[in-house]
């Protein structure tokens, strides 16, 4: 059965994913419009949803809270140390905040093992050109985060859905 709880925990981080995907395949930027009224908007449904019927889809305000910090807390590190983008930091900040700490570390998870699949596939088209001697076309530098992220948000609500994906 779908409440409208569980519909708003599932559109509106989806919605605000595809914008975010538009922008960082454009411009590779992750706009903080989209971001931050994001992870306020996660908090204040699972507080609403926490206050009202606890029984609901939604996470718990407690549990939002505490994966918004964890999820901004992994990939601060990732920031810091890899060179992510301080808009990929506040994008799992605010899946963390829609989804707790468990589903929002897992779809880090996934997120980076699809980008990291980007990036195989990448190197292996250029390796490719170079061995049959063509001329490959120029590496852009990183591989935008978004898309990943919104590819893991569907695997997330597909393992959520009864008789879904078995994580």
């Amino acid at each position: 059965m779908i409440t409208t709880t569980g519909l708003i925990t599932t559109v509106v981080p989806g919605i605000a994913l595809t914008a975010c995907t538009i922008t960082d395949l454009r411009s590779r930027r992750i706009p903080n419009a989209v971001t931050v009224p994001l992870a306020g908007a996660g908090l204040l449904v699972n507080l609403a949803a926490t206050c009202v019927h606890p029984a609901t889809s939604a996470v718990g305000f407690r549990s939002a809270l505490l994966g918004l910090v964890a999820c901004f807390g992994v990939m601060l590190v990732f920031h810091v140390l890899a060179g992510y983008g301080a808009g990929d930091v506040k994008l799992a900040a605010a899946i963390g905040a829609w989804v707790g700490v468990e589903a929002g570390l897992l779809c880090i998870a996934q997120a980076s093992i699809l980008a990291g699949l980007v990036g195989l596939g990448g190197l292996l088209t250029r390796l490719a050109a170079r061995l049959l001697r063509r001329p490959a076309a120029a590496a852009e530098p990183g591989i935008p985060l978004a898309p990943c992220f919104a590819a893991a948000w569907g695997l997330l609500q597909l393992g959520q859905a009864p008789g879904g994906l078995p994580w």
